[in-house]
């Protein structure tokens, strides 16, 4: 009798047009992954997404609206969401608080509403005291999930680097903590190295209800190991006038 294969899982994704999002959806299409991603238009995502856009489903939807997401995570294993950031611009209502914990919120109410357990929540190892709002406003997302009713997973990212994105003097000085117990989850990660390391965890249902840092991405987004080619086997030189005829 036939058996029908059943259908590769799905992922719901946001953010995933910006620096870190876009390598994600690369380490997630990898995995043989479906990827349906959130963006607010229809207008640049190509440009952005370039060879994976037309790999992945699109969701019109603003991150702030619920009742533009509602029944949009239905189907999917999990939501990865990397929306956030630090632009503030008070006039315009852009705060720390509403960038990161208000987004946060809208989207947890959709996994709910349409039954996803797993929901991944970019966060940050740490900040310097002059950006404790920005700090503040993600571990207030942080409570709010483990106490939503989702299976949640935090990811306290460092600092990203590669790319677009060049090392500076500061994170040069950094990259030797990465041996340092502790101050290793402060020191700067490629972001290729993460965007798998963040689909690794995604894609495992053992790995929820637990926060992650640097080390852990690290381990998990290893790019894998190239099998080592032999070089081909020399025969050695036979006599000068060549070998006797056999009779």
């Amino acid at each position: 009798m036939y058996r029908r294969e059943p259908p590769p899982p799905k992922v719901f994704l946001t953010g995933a047009t910006g620096y870190l999002g876009r390598r994600v959806v690369r380490a997630l299409l990898e995995r043989e992954v479906g990827v349906t991603v959130l963006v607010r238009s229809n207008a640049d995502y190509r440009a952005k997404l370039g060879p994976f856009a037309d790999q992945v489903e699109v969701v019109i939807g603003d991150a702030w609206n619920l009742g533009s997401l509602n029944g949009r995570a239905r189907g999917h294993v999990c939501v990865i969401h990397l929306v956030g950031g630090r632009g503030i611009d008070p006039g315009r209502g852009l705060t720390n608080r509403h960038l990161n914990y208000t987004s946060t919120r809208t989207v947890a109410a959709m996994a709910l509403g349409d039954g996803v357990r797993r929901f991944v929540y970019l966060s940050n190892a740490g900040l310097p005291p002059w950006m404790s709002d920005l700090s503040d406003s993600k571990r207030m997302a942080e409570a709010y999930l483990q106490r939503c009713g989702l299976d949640w997973l935090v990811i306290r990212a460092p600092r990203l680097v590669g790319g677009e994105r060049r090392h500076t003097v500061l994170s040069y000085l950094m990259k030797p903590l990465r041996y340092v117990p502790l101050l290793n989850r402060l020191a700067p990660l490629p972001v290729g190295v993460a965007a798998r390391g963040i689909a690794a965890l995604a894609l495992n249902e053992q790995t929820y209800r637990a926060i992650y840092y640097g080390p852990h991405l690290r381990r998990l987004g290893r790019p894998p190991k190239r099998p080592r080619q032999e070089p081909p086997r020399q025969l050695p030189p036979g006599p000068p006038g060549g070998y006797p005829a056999r009779r």
